[in-house]
C-alpha cells in the first residue's frame, strides 16, 4: 500500500516537471490517429466517442484507446492500466503504456476529469502532436482544454471540431 503512495509521488513529479511542447509551425489540425486516455469510471463513454470521432471521417482502426483503473489486480484486461504498471521511481516497464506514449498520434484526448496522477503521467509522457483535455484543472499538461460540467461525448465532440475550425483558419 504504502509502496503506491511512493509511486504516486513519483509520477507526481514527473508530471510537475514536464513541459508541453509547442505545436510544429506547419500544424495543419488534420487528425488521422487518436489516442484517448480515459478513467475506467467514465469508460462507458469510450464506444460513444469512438462513434463520435469515426463521424468525423478518422477509421476505428486508428483510434487507440487506454483505460487507467484503480483496481488493484495482478492481471488487467487488454487496454488498461492501473498503479501496479508504474515502479517507485516514476517510470513503467509496461510494454502497452510505452508504446502508447511513444506512438506519435495527431490527437491526444485526455477524456478524464478526476486528477489520477497516472493519467496525469501518461498526459505528460505522451509524443502526440496535439494534447486536447475536458478538465480546467490542469492545463499545463494540454494545448486546448474544453471545461465540461459533465461528459457528454456528442458535445465535446462538437465543440472540439467547432474550435479547431477556428484554430485553422
Amino acid at each position: 500500500m504504502w509502496f503506491n503512495t511512493l509511486k504516486k509521488r513519483s509520477l507526481s513529479k514527473v508530471v510537475e516537471k514536464s513541459t508541453l511542447r509547442a505545436l510544429p509551425a506547419d500544424f495543419k489540425y488534420e487528425f488521422k490517429e487518436v489516442g484517448i486516455l480515459v478513467n475506467k469510471s467514465d469508460a462507458c463513454n469510450v464506444p460513444e466517442l469512438i462513434k463520435a470521432i469515426e463521424k468525423k471521417g478518422i477509421s476505428g482502426v486508428k483510434i487507440k484507446v487506454l483505460i487507467y483503473t484503480s483496481e488493484n489486480k495482478k492481471a488487467l484486461e487488454e487496454g488498461c492500466f492501473g498503479m501496479k504498471d508504474f515502479t517507485v521511481s516514476g517510470t513503467t516497464e509496461n510494454i502497452e503504456i510505452l508504446d502508447f506514449i511513444e506512438k506519435r498520434f495527431d490527437i491526444l484526448i485526455s477524456y478524464y476529469t478526476n486528477k489520477a496522477v497516472s493519467l496525469m503521467w501518461m498526459t505528460a509522457k505522451s509524443n502526440a502532436l496535439f494534447k486536447v483535455g475536458v478538465s480546467s484543472e490542469n492545463t499545463t499538461l494540454n494545448h486546448f482544454s474544453l471545461a465540461l460540467e459533465s461528459l457528454e461525448v456528442d458535445n465535446f465532440i462538437e465543440n472540439l471540431y467547432k474550435y479547431i475550425n477556428v484554430f485553422k483558419h
